[in-house]
């Protein structure tokens, strides 16, 4: 084609196109009409909550697009709502919630595939949506959706429409859930307020955790039997394959057998009030100022017929040689309680087989619920108080476990430092910095009908099928404590197979397993009848939260058949127990080295007697906070008593030390206790006037010396998120 015909054919291309290049340069023709652009923005809105609005939570935008500038981070409202302009970005997106909720922080995840252009847009953000967000990722973790290259090969239609129909389709087996929620529910674009109904009670009533194994759900609503713990439903990346195949859900009780969202709205604002009493107002002492006899009758409103532990609600509430929460509790003067939620329900025990099972007035015959309040000190401290709710003349009332004993089990995380870098030669289990995963029975033999007890037998979840065996110990007089004596299920001593009155040992302490530092397994003592025979391996799910345990109890009036229980009783733990392994990838607080070098060391400024006056200070990471510390020390000392008996013993003393407001890096000393620890110089002089045992009557401190059977340790405690009880302790062994 020559030149001449080229320019003509382009010519004319271009005279047809005249017109079109004109409008879209922006001028017209005769006749045309013009349209201009929309401008309405593309957003996203929606509410971040967990139930209870997520509020000044900050919420990011994320897309596939690595061109796009994404949004910058804006902040919900007080209600949980958020709007956020996401004009030019390209779908699928990720909708990140960073926040704070009763003092636990949150990181919640929302995939959405598309949106509809120059228009609003929903995008909740909750833990469902959260699980529908790990159900699509690689490897289980929502986080992974933050990278857009990711989000873009992992947010496909199939997985995401998948994904929320079997969440959905599951939620829809418990039909209460079902009713509220409706067919066409989708956790990511359903609106919804969190206002306490509809979808946000719903997310209350849920538990929901992301594991290793899956998207992990609890129905709190659904009722436990009396030996069951609420029992979680497992849905994983393989199930959003087939989202009709669904597990069941466990089914909600009925509506008259939870309390309702007006009662524990109710129970909250009672303990409000208390709370804003001055401390002075809230419990009255007796003369010596530690025993509490009444309370104000604002803060009195659980039923006349309340016991926990063995104690009434004047004894419980008031007490002050206790780590629980309650209202001697100075440093939660004008604290805040939060919406409470249904933490644990229960169906009638009915406990009718054995006449020597403790059968609950309440909880045997009717249900029974534990209901969990969000607490928060003036100096931003939050943690949580449980209250059990039955029912009394057909109304939910605050009446406890009823227990006859004052009986407690605590499943413990403990990191131990060696201070003592060069021991005596050893490479002993006792001498190694590690981590101990621990249950802890504290068995008062003192306490309301203690004194009739001489030994307990305890059988649950983690432990050897026989039972842990706990007899009174006779190590100062006959009143101290009741510690651990073996693992076997045995009533006899093993030599002669007679009957045992009262024990020789002081631990109540069993280690269910031990890890090194770096997470590591760690071997437990062999034969060490206070550790597990086998480490349990997978401790949240061997012993949950709220795992039972039975203890029998023996009594000393049964002399014609001392090895039957004469009652069982039974009780759960409130936080599950957690592995040794755990430790490692925990934050914990550090004490002071200064203290280490003054109170652990032999050379240092308070290696003597010590007996109070004394501050100890530490360092807390970032969202741990210390509820309160302990100064130990042992060492062995001889006496001679009034009857001319020498003996050696093993003098113990402990001294604890508590913040004033939590949240402070130091606290002064405020009790020295005894532990009461060493053999009898003999037992019936143990507490006789006019010459007491020392050890019984003198509870300071030892000095720190370099004797062999000598140990001193300080700790400092506090809490996981989940309850865990959890303790850092620094230690000095010869």
């Amino acid at each position: 084609m020559n030149a001449r015909n080229v320019m003509h054919r382009i010519g004319l291309a271009l005279a047809l196109l005249g017109p079109a290049l004109l409008v879209a340069c922006g001028g017209s023709s005769p006749g045309a009409t013009v349209t201009p652009p929309d401008t309405t923005p593309t957003t996203l809105s929606g509410v971040a909550a967990l139930g209870a609005p997520l509020a000044g939570a900050s919420v990011s935008v994320i897309d596939t697009s690595a061109a796009t500038a994404d949004p910058a981070p804006i902040t919900t409202a007080a209600d949980g709502s958020y709007s956020v302009d996401i004009t030019g970005l390209q779908g699928p997106f990720t909708i990140q919630v960073l926040g704070t909720a009763d003092g636990v922080s949150q990181n919640l995840i929302s995939v959405l595939l598309s949106v509809n252009p120059n228009s609003a847009n929903t995008a909740n953000v909750t833990p469902l949506t959260n699980a529908v967000a790990a159900l699509i990722a690689p490897g289980g973790n929502p986080l992974a959706l933050l990278t857009p290259a990711t989000l873009a090969s992992a947010a496909t239609i199939t997985n995401v429409t998948n994904a929320v129909a079997l969440l959905r389709n599951t939620l829809a087996t418990d039909v209460a859930i079902a009713s509220v929620l409706g067919a066409d529910f989708n956790p990511m674009t359903t609106s919804f307020s969190a206002n306490g109904t509809g979808i946000a009670a719903v997310l209350e009533q849920l538990s929901i955790s992301i594991g290793t194994q899956g998207v992990s759900i609890v129905n709190l609503s659904a009722p436990v039997g009396a030996q069951a713990v609420p029992a979680p439903v497992v849905l994983s990346a393989a199930n959003v394959l087939n989202p009709t195949s669904v597990p069941q859900l466990p089914a909600s009780a009925a509506a008259g057998d939870l309390p309702s969202a007006a009662d524990i709205e109710g129970f909250r604002a009672k303990l409000q009030a208390c709370m804003a009493l001055p401390w002075a107002q809230r419990v009255a002492f007796d003369v010596t100022g530690a025993v509490p006899t009444a309370l104000s009758v604002t803060c009195d409103f659980a039923d006349a017929g309340y016991r926990s532990n063995g104690r009434n609600w004047v004894e419980d509430m008031g007490r002050l040689d206790t780590t629980q929460f309650n209202f001697s509790r100075r440093q939660f003067n004008n604290a805040g309680f939060g919406k409470g939620t249904l933490a644990l329900a229960l169906a009638p025990q009915t406990l009718a087989n054995s006449s020597i099972e403790f059968k609950h007035p309440q909880c045997n015959q009717g249900p029974c619920a534990a209901v969990r309040y969000p607490v928060t000190s003036p100096s931003g401290y939050t943690d949580n108080w449980d209250l059990m709710l039955g029912k009394v003349a057909g109304q939910w009332a605050i009446v406890g476990n009823k227990l006859p004993y004052d009986v407690w089990l605590q499943a413990a995380l403990n990191r131990y430092i060696a201070a003592n870098t060069a021991p005596n030669p050893s490479n002993q289990y006792f001498f190694k910095n590690r981590f101990e995963s621990t249950l802890t029975l504290t068995f008062n033999a003192s306490g309301r009908n203690g004194n009739l007890v001489r030994a307990i037998r305890l059988k649950g979840p983690g432990l050897p099928a026989a039972g842990l065996v706990y007899h009174r110990s006779m190590r100062c007089g006959t009143d101290y404590r009741f510690p651990l004596t073996n693992q076997t299920g045995s009533l006899r001593n093993p030599a002669n197979n007679s009957v045992i009155l009262f024990a020789d040992t002081s631990g109540a302490t069993f280690v269910l397993d031990a890890a090194n530092l770096d997470g590591t397994a760690l071997a437990l003592q062999a034969g060490n009848f206070g550790h597990s025979p086998t480490p349990i391996a997978n401790q949240a799910s061997t012993i949950p939260a709220w795992s039972r345990f039975a203890a029998e109890v023996f009594l000393f009036s049964n002399t014609a058949t001392p090895d039957s229980p004469d009652e069982v009783v039974y009780f759960r733990i409130d936080g599950s127990a957690m592995n040794a392994s755990e430790g490692a990838n925990r934050a914990w607080p550090n004490l002071a080295q200064t203290f280490v070098d003054a109170y652990l060391t032999a050379t240092g400024s308070g290696a003597g007697v010590v007996s109070g006056g004394v501050t100890m200070g530490w360092a807390d990471p970032a969202g741990v906070t210390v509820l309160g510390s302990y100064l130990f020390r042992q060492d062995a000392q001889t006496q001679t008593n009034v009857n001319g008996v020498t003996a050696s013993y093993t003098k113990r003393g402990f001294l604890a030390f508590e913040p004033d407001s939590y949240g402070n890096t130091s606290a002064p000393s405020t009790s020295l206790r005894s532990i009461l620890s060493g053999a009898s110089l003999v037992p019936e002089t143990a507490n006789a006037a006019p010459n007491p045992n020392p050890r019984c009557t003198d509870p300071s401190l030892v000095p720190v010396t370099s004797s062999v059977v000598s140990y001193y340790e300080a700790g400092l405690s506090f809490r996981g998120p989940a309850r865990q009880a959890l303790s850092a302790n620094w230690f000095w062994d010869n």
